[in-house]
């Protein structure tokens, strides 16, 4: 049987996803044993956190519960994977919390860590996945059927033509405005614009594209320009902004759209050979965006600047285990709470929301939450637009502590309810999905954890793109009934 098995040609995505996470479990059973960094009431905390998800995920596949699986996807990929390797001390070296990693010249930022004080927090984080997932499942969207529907090559090649348009408008208005310019000297109309119509919205649109290219037989130089078209963004990306995770992003938006249309999410073994490829690629377009980076802000470039660049691998690996490391961004996050228990107020949330959506003008001068977390570690980079990663647990720990579980109930309701609604429309499949996408890519970064401010307020950015391509749309059909076109 085990033979039959593994001579399938295809596999559905959550069986791989179970087996991955088993050997997780099993590599942190035995790194815990043999480094014993972690005290055993904590390991057996992170033990739970394993029996949380393989519980949920149980209960997400037998229902078909696409919330739930993106929290489950995200608590593999975000906390179980960096928890698997923590004991491991060459891993170790590139945590946040768990190793000092600073530069000397910087011990004076403000730093608190210590893992005999992480007890309640690991109590918290299970309590809130426990509650989250059991609400997600009692409270879950009615049951439903999508698929694609086929689109005209003349009308994908006219969205196609929009795309290379829109990059080629950004790229100008970057470089009339370019990124080391103060905001506050931007056109604001413009600024709203680009805010509205920018790179994230040219991802989602090619994700759809490729996936309408995937199911449909179309003429194979259509299918030539949809890549030529994905390969123009991501490098213009790359290169213009320094990005370095476009292609995660087109591939995010690729995955969770399939999920609509397909909740098994079939993976055939043929394509997995492919797996290397995208791994070559992603260091590749890493290491340009990091060259450009240095050019773009060096005053000096020399030879040992470009090679010391040049020398990325381990910047990489740095990144890599950084960015999926969100055990350490949460524990850093609340074992700081006399530090960032301000923060995290009512009031400052509201003000941030009014000055991010009069484009204007500003009334109170304040900035999103996860760059008041950052200037709060660095005290003097007051003038930096970096973002620190605040966690969606560990802005719920700082926020409403262990009444966190109310706001789950109306959020999960109104989740459920905007996405049922959507799916009663009678519209076209591929707007359906678009729209259930848009909630869904919403719901997903949220959990990412950049703040509640950054979440409402890509909210109404979504909607009024939303209304505004729906007020086209319609201005667009009746000038064809009109003029008889």
């Amino acid at each position: 049987m085990i033979n039959n098995y593994f001579k399938k040609e295809e596999f559905e995505l959550i069986k791989i996803e179970v087996f991955f996470s088993l050997i997780l479990f099993f590599i942190f059973f035995i790194t815990q044993l043999n480094f014993n960094l972690i005290k055993t009431a904590d390991s057996i905390q992170f033990f739970f956190l394993f029996l949380n998800y393989f519980f949920f995920t149980y209960l997400q596949n037998k229902y078909e519960n696409i919330l739930l699986r993106l929290l489950n996807l995200f608590i593999l990929i975000f906390f179980l994977f960096r928890i698997s390797f923590i004991s491991i001390d060459i891993i170790r070296t590139y945590s946040l919390f768990f190793s000092d990693y600073m530069p000397i010249s910087e011990k004076e930022i403000i730093k608190y860590y210590s893992i005999d004080t992480i007890d309640k927090y690991l109590i918290f984080l299970n309590i809130n996945y426990l509650f989250l997932g059991t609400l997600l499942t009692l409270i879950r969207p009615k049951s439903f059927n999508l698929s694609l529907e086929f689109i005209k090559p003349s009308q994908i090649n006219l969205i196609l033509l929009i795309i290379i348009v829109q990059i080629f408008l950004i790229f100008l208005y970057y470089n009339i405005f370019p990124l080391d310019l103060n905001p506050s000297k931007h056109i604001a109309v413009l600024k709203i614009f680009f805010h509205l119509f920018n790179l994230d919205k040219i991802y989602i649109l090619l994700a759809l594209m490729i996936l309408l290219m995937n199911k449909f037989d179309y003429k194979k130089k259509l299918n030539i320009s949809i890549i030529l078209t994905t390969i123009l963004t991501i490098s213009f990306a790359t290169i213009f902004f320094f990005s370095k995770s476009s292609l995660l992003e087109i591939t995010l938006y690729i995955t969770i759209i399939y999920f609509l249309i397909d909740k098994k999410f079939i993976i055939k073994i043929k394509h997995i050979k492919y797996i290397f490829f995208y791994i070559v690629l992603f260091i590749f377009l890493f290491s340009v965006a990091k060259i450009f980076r240095v050019f773009f802000y060096a005053d000096n470039i020399t030879s040992y600047t470009i090679f010391s660049h040049l020398n990325v691998m381990h910047k990489f690996i740095f990144v890599i285990l950084e960015r999926i490391g969100f055990i350490d961004y949460y524990l850093f996050i609340v074992s700081n709470e006399s530090i960032l228990k301000e923060l995290f107020v009512f009031e400052n949330y509201y003000k941030i929301i009014l000055d991010k959506l009069t484009p204007f003008f500003d009334l109170f001068n304040s900035t999103l939450l996860s760059r008041q977390v950052y200037s709060s570690f660095y005290p003097g980079s007051s003038g930096v637009t970096q973002s620190y990663q605040i966690t969606f647990f560990g802005e719920m720990y700082l926020l409403f502590g262990y009444f966190s579980v109310i706001f789950y109930f109306f959020f999960i309701i109104s989740l459920k309810f905007c996405i049922d609604y959507l799916n009663n429309l009678k519209i076209s499949k591929n707007i359906k999905i678009l729209l259930i996408f848009f909630i869904l890519k919403s719901y997903f970064f949220y959990l990412i954890g950049y703040g509640l401010d950054t979440f409402i307020i890509n909210i109404i950015y979504d909607c009024t793109f939303i209304f505004l391509v729906f007020i086209g749309l319609l201005i667009f059909k009746k000038s064809k009934i009109k003029y008889g076109k």
